[in-house]
């Protein structure tokens, strides 16, 4: 089990060229370049900002860039990275690590892993509803919400009703279906609170849009979305997970999560199947299926 602490909310001023520059995670961005005639050199990157969970095209330009290979978000690598001239290459953003907002030093660097000269700064922001969604459980994956939401790890668990709690981040409106008084957790509706209850409701209210995938599928899960385990791979399932982060590693598709009981920010699920499979007596395989939320 993976569990990495949370970075902080970081209060980001932008309101005036006179203002302090922003608290920047990783290297900050030199303001101008220091690079030897010849060399290669990062001057800026846009667009400049962007959502938490990443996603978006960027372009890079700078002096000789072509002989960049990868290009740091902070400690997070961007992908798909494609060189479009002497001075100019494009990238996919990374995902923020902890789903905070705030600035980041963009690291451009030789196949050598050697930085380039100069820098930049890219300012991630929450801008699209899985991007609250994913800010929220991260702001309370160790630090419940009891206040607003209650707490239902003395009830058996507490995992559905943290899911539900994302999923209101994220923008879905309450139902007679699926709803919560706050406080008074236990009188949710079982949808809200039960793991069974939840997944039959993803997979019956259409008004959703939520699409199964099965675990042989996982290529096709992004992040905010919902998974769930049947850990002894009999019964009905109990236990359920958001999604929060898909990356291609060595050619396979690694996905980790984020909950409540257990509480973990990136749990990973390679991990958790050998574990649950490990601890099954008579053989039995644990089982998963996630929904894909539109």
């Amino acid at each position: 089990m993976h569990l990495f602490a949370v970075t902080g909310v970081l209060a980001l001023a932008l309101t005036g060229c006179a203002q302090a520059a922003p608290s920047v995670e990783g290297t900050p961005a030199p303001a101008a370049s220091s690079a030897a005639p010849g060399a290669a050199a990062l001057a800026a990157v846009s667009p400049a900002e962007g959502g938490l969970v990443g996603g978006e095209r960027v372009t890079l330009t700078g002096e000789h860039l072509d002989a960049v290979t990868s290009v740091l978000f902070g400690e997070e690598a961007g992908t798909d990275l494609r060189v479009e001239g002497d001075g100019s290459l494009s990238v996919i953003v990374p995902a923020k690590h902890g789903f905070q907002p705030g600035a980041v030093a963009v690291t451009a660097l030789t196949a050598e892993g050697t930085a380039v000269a100069g820098g930049a700064n890219f300012d991630y922001r929450a801008v699209a509803p899985v991007d609250h969604q994913m800010q929220y459980l991260f702001t309370h994956w160790n630090n419940y919400n009891t206040s607003v939401w209650g707490n239902m790890n003395p009830s058996g668990g507490d995992c559905t009703n943290f899911t539900s709690q994302g999923l209101i981040a994220r923008g879905w409106a309450q139902s007679p279906q699926w709803n919560s008084p706050g406080v008074n957790a236990p009188a949710s509706t079982e949808s809200w609170r039960f793991t069974p209850s939840m997944d039959q409701w993803l997979a019956s209210d259409a008004s959703r849009g939520a699409k199964r995938l099965e675990l042989d599928q996982r290529d096709q899960l992004k992040i905010g979305d919902i998974g769930m385990f049947l850990w002894t791979g009999q019964g009905r399932p109990d236990h359920v997970m958001t999604v929060s982060s898909v990356k291609v590693v060595d050619g396979q598709t690694k996905v980790a999560f984020v909950s409540h009981n257990l509480d973990g920010d990136y749990r990973d699920l390679d991990e958790l199947i050998a574990e649950k499979n490990a601890a099954n007596t008579g053989g039995a395989q644990m089982k998963a299926w996630f929904y894909s939320i539109p």
